[in-house]
């Protein structure tokens, strides 16, 4: 029976996360597995376990590793994955940048910034109060010229109704 060492599928549809697992070659890709080996998700890069004795055990016994688990195992060593309570690592167009967990302080605004911020809610404040008093004042405009435009249109009608009326009954008397 040969042995080699792959990925099996879990997860979600469009959310994969595989295991790393011990299988004889001949089983389907999610089928049965000898040992599970490990879990990798793509989407963050998270080698979420690693069991790299167990993993160095198989290999000792004549397993395979396949071209996929090669490459994670050579980003693992070059840390280019993220591991459970690790700084994270942010992977960019070869480049990589630790980011720390530690949370960063935040600093206080200097006394100049805060003059600026307060000059420019007071602007936003004057601005929202002038806003509904403008609307109050266009909004009887705007119905009066709506109004005027309704009554302009249903004149036209009347008179083009009155012209269509008198000629159908010349026609009639002709």
């Amino acid at each position: 029976m040969a042995v080699k060492i792959r990925f099996s599928r879990i997860g979600k549809t469009h959310t994969p996360v595989y295991r790393i697992v011990a299988v004889d070659e001949r089983a389907k890709r999610d089928g049965k597995f000898i040992e599970n080996l490990g879990t990798y998700n793509p989407l963050n890069h998270t080698l979420e376990q690693w069991h790299a004795e167990r993993i160095d055990y198989w290999v000792s016994q004549g397993a395979q590793k396949t071209d996929a688990v090669k490459r994670l195992e050579s980003m693992l060593k070059k840390g280019k994955l993220n591991r459970p309570g690790m700084p994270k690592v942010v992977v960019k167009q070869k480049e990589v940048s630790y980011v720390s967990q530690a949370p960063k302080k935040v600093e206080e605004p200097t006394p100049a910034e805060e003059v600026a911020v307060e000059a420019k809610t007071k602007e936003a404040v004057e601005v929202k109060e002038t806003a509904p008093a403008a609307a109050k004042e266009a909004a009887p405009k705007a119905a009066e010229k709506a109004t005027e435009e309704v009554k302009a249109e249903a004149t036209e009608e009347v008179k083009a109704s009155d012209s269509a009326k008198a000629t159908s009954d010349k026609e009639a008397k002709a």
